[in-house]
């Protein structure tokens, strides 16, 4: 059997210049103290992915709208914010979304 050599690209992953975005936006908006308020590291990660919340109503309907998120964590104790995407400028807002109107 031969192996397949070619290494499969995640689609998902955010681009070099998204994250490049994400970390411009963080320096930019970076307050004086940007400490982990659990543990007191300063050095955060930045997640390959954006992820977006489930929106809870009655029930829970994949496909809505979503509101996609970067991530950062904490490289010691694991912390993790999320930041909306549209907001730090990674994806523009009306990106991905379908009106019914």
């Amino acid at each position: 059997m031969q192996e397949n050599s070619k290494k499969k690209v995640d689609p998902y992953l955010l681009s070099v210049s998204q994250m490049d975005a994400i970390k411009d936006w963080l320096t930019e908006k970076e307050k004086k103290d940007a400490s982990c308020e659990i543990c007191g590291n300063e050095t955060w990660i930045i997640q390959e992915h954006l992820v977006a919340p489930l929106i809870f109503g009655k029930s829970y309907t994949f496909g809505n709208r979503a509101y996609p998120h970067a991530i950062i964590v904490c490289s010691k104790c694991g912390n993790t914010k999320f930041i909306n995407a549209a907001m730090m400028g990674i994806l523009k807002q009306s990106e991905g979304e379908t009106d019914d109107k």
